[in-house]
């Protein structure tokens, strides 16, 4: 039995369950096992924050490994392909990927990007573009989910029209497949580009395709809240600033109750440049304060910056002038420290 635990890095009892189970027609006590493994110190060491996870010596893995490769090689290819599978349901992408690059399983592959296309544009957009590039032509081109991600990579570098076309391919299939879902966040990546763009009448069109799509749709809403963002930002760069400020409170409500906390700082700081707009300067302090204690809380510096920059103008436009300063001096830091040299420039301008 043990023998097989070579397969995993690092294992506990559930993941033991979940990926050597099978191999067993009788049910196994796995804690137990694992207990014995540290009582009789076979070569097994305590690891994570409460030592309930093993990993063994690496010589002894790696003769193990060899071992096991050479007496049950049908048995290795089901389990590393078990092991990726609950690598991926519990959010472990790069760990998943190695193992089905190692399989040489392109489909596969394809597959894990889509799951992990949203999650990793926060926290590793380099290794996903670079994951995007590995894919074969014939999967990169003919799969509308990895079309969307390549159209949003695009999109993200600042090349909007790029982005379009792939969004174009993307919604054609979508479309012939019925896939409301992608074809929701495809519509609402490319109302994106478009409002990059300057052609807010295209976004908005997105956007109004996208909301009737989500609107009802209990899953969806996370989409819906994108959806209503994007057309309120349109709407505000088309002038339309209380429609505008209509739509960025409703999509803020939506984020707010579905507990998507990641995007409630930009909406309410774009709410804040509405009503900075339409001269409610009480309501867009309060919007700019909120998205300031949220982002001063999660270490995002390149939005703070933004942030400040924009709190620092409206103590400006009120006279407040030593408010403003501080706040300006504050966001520059931010620009400097994240490295966004286009907010450093335009804080250095507001100083000036």
């Amino acid at each position: 039995v043990c023998s097989s635990d070579l397969m995993l890095e690092e294992f506990d009892a559930n993941l033991c369950k979940e990926v050597l189970g099978p191999l067993y027609d009788e049910s196994t006590d796995w804690s137990a096992l694992l207990d014995m493994l540290i009582q009789r110190n076979l070569f097994a060491l305590p690891v994570g924050k409460n030592g309930q996870w093993l990993r063994f010596h690496h010589l002894f893995r790696d003769y193990l490994q060899d071992r096991f490769r050479r007496e049950c090689p049908e048995e290795v290819e089901a389990i590393l392909r078990r092991l990726a599978q609950a690598q991926e349901r519990s959010g472990d992408w790069e760990k998943a990927y190695k193992i089905y690059k190692d399989l040489n399983d392109m489909r596969a592959l394809a597959s894990l990007i889509e799951q992990a296309g949203i999650s990793m544009y926060q926290h590793a957009m380099l290794t996903l573009e670079t994951w995007l590039k590995g894919l074969p032509p014939s999967i990169a081109n003919s799969r509308p989910g990895i079309l969307s991600l390549r159209g949003n990579v695009e999109s993200i570098k600042g090349n909007a029209k790029e982005a379009v076309e792939l969004f174009d391919r993307a919604i054609e299939l979508f479309r012939g497949q019925k896939d409301e879902e992608g074809l929701a966040l495809t519509l609402v990546r490319r109302g994106n580009a478009q409002r990059a763009l300057g052609k807010y009448e295209d976004a908005i069109a997105d956007a109004d395709e996208m909301l009737l799509i989500t609107e009802g749709t209990d899953r969806l809403q996370w989409i819906y809240a994108d959806g209503l963002r994007l057309k309120g930002v349109s709407l505000f760069r088309q002038g339309n600033l209380l429609e505008a400020l209509n739509f960025l409170e409703r999509s803020y409500e939506v984020y707010e109750r579905e507990q998507d906390t990641v995007p409630m700082p930009q909406v309410l700081m774009e709410i804040g440049m509405v009503d900075q707009a339409v001269g409610s300067y009480r309501e867009s302090k309060a919007s700019y304060d909120k998205a300031l204690k949220i982002l001063r809380e999660n270490g995002n510096l390149s939005l703070q910056a933004t942030l400040l920059n924009n709190y620092g103008v409206l103590h400006q436009q009120l006279g407040e002038y030593e408010e403003a300063v501080s706040i300006l001096e504050e966001g520059l830091l931010c620009a400097q420290q994240s490295g966004y040299k286009r907010m450093e420039a335009l804080t250095l301008l507001s100083l000036g």
